[in-house]
């Protein structure tokens, strides 16, 4: 299948305003890193360190440089992945972290 046969799929997501984000992103991100083929390496290691970042976000072990680092590994996973399941999570990430970064800050130890 040719890269311009592929099929991107879009999603969108509803929160109330009691959702938190972290625990949103969370979700996500644990479904993008079971969703991984493993074929390619930006995806099957940038997946596994997303899960790692966002789980010590959650625990509220974080560091603000979490956050930054959430960014740039799904910035080289958009850029370098095989699929759109690599390429995938910079959206969520890149949202979360325009809209609710006062939120993301209060996971930050």
């Amino acid at each position: 299948m040719s890269k311009d046969t592929v099929l991107k799929k879009y999603a969108s997501l509803v929160m109330d305003e009691d959702a938190d984000v972290v625990d949103v992103l969370q979700s996500v991100l644990h479904y993008y890193n079971r969703e991984s083929c493993g074929h390619c390496a930006p995806c099957r290691v940038g997946t596994s360190l997303l899960v790692k970042i966002i789980d010590r976000l959650a625990s509220f072990e974080g560091e603000r440089d979490n956050l930054d680092q959430l960014l740039k590994i799904s910035k080289v996973m958009r850029d370098t992945s095989f699929c759109p399941v690599g390429q995938a999570p910079y959206s969520p990430i890149s949202s979360a972290l325009k809209n609710f970064q006062d939120q993301l800050l209060q996971h930050v130890k």
